[in-house]
């Protein structure tokens, strides 16, 4: 009987052992995510976590504290008006104040030049946005090989009209192989969405070759 009552015992915690490594298991797999509504730049479904992003210029007080590194911080700043839809029969309105908004389902593009080596490490969009659905700026590379990869992208949010998102990221520019560019996809059209600028903020070494050439001619009419 003592070895009844042993055996029993021993088969218990055997069988709750192994309910617990096969619970384990489920929660460690869980359900894979839908991501139905993340999309990335080309409108193919992706799993990506979304970036912190920052309603707050922050990207300019930490360009204060970059001023005694090796590298200088630089700005470029983009109106709506500088992107183009990526198709040509997509219709677009000009919202005003630099601003456009889109007629339908649209992406609008913007190719970057910067220097090689510039370490682009924070992206910002300037929306307008009184909608319930929001819009995705999209800092992406593409190889002309077939290949192209989001670095990060940032949401508008809110519905009170014109606002502005930014996440940090890091990317080494390299025009040799790869070419950068914001992709801008709104997800109403209309002009309760419009996209009103972007903003990147970039780390280049403090040398004369990434400052801006001066041409002199005092003797030119």
């Amino acid at each position: 009987m003592f070895w009844q009552r042993k055996w029993l015992a021993a088969l218990a915690a055997l069988t709750i052992l192994c309910l617990a490594l096969g619970g384990r298991q489920i929660l460690a797999e869980g359900p894979a995510p839908t991501g139905a509504a993340n999309v990335d730049s080309e409108g193919r479904e992706t799993a990506v976590s979304p970036p912190i992003t920052y309603a707050d210029p922050v990207e300019e007080a930490e360009a204060l504290a970059d001023t005694q590194a090796p590298t200088a911080t630089y700005f470029k700043h983009y109106p709506g008006t500088a992107f183009q839809p990526r198709d040509s029969d997509t219709g677009y309105d000009y919202f005003g104040n630099g601003c456009i908004s889109s007629q339908g389902a649209a992406y609008f593009i913007l190719n970057m030049q910067l220097p090689p080596g510039a370490e682009i490490d924070f992206v910002r969009l300037y929306f307008y946005d009184t909608s319930t659905a929001d819009a995705r700026l999209y800092l992406t590379w593409y190889d002309s090989a077939g290949n192209y990869s989001d670095v990060v992208y940032v949401d508008s949010s809110g519905t009170s009209g014109y606002g502005s998102a930014g996440a940090f990221t890091s990317y080494t520019v390299d025009p040799i192989t790869q070419s950068i560019n914001l992709v801008w996809r709104p997800n109403t059209p209309g002009a309760s969405m419009a996209l009103c600028g972007a903003r990147i903020r970039y780390q280049a070494p403090f040398s004369a070759s990434f400052l801006p050439a001066v041409l002199n001619e005092t003797g030119a009419e």
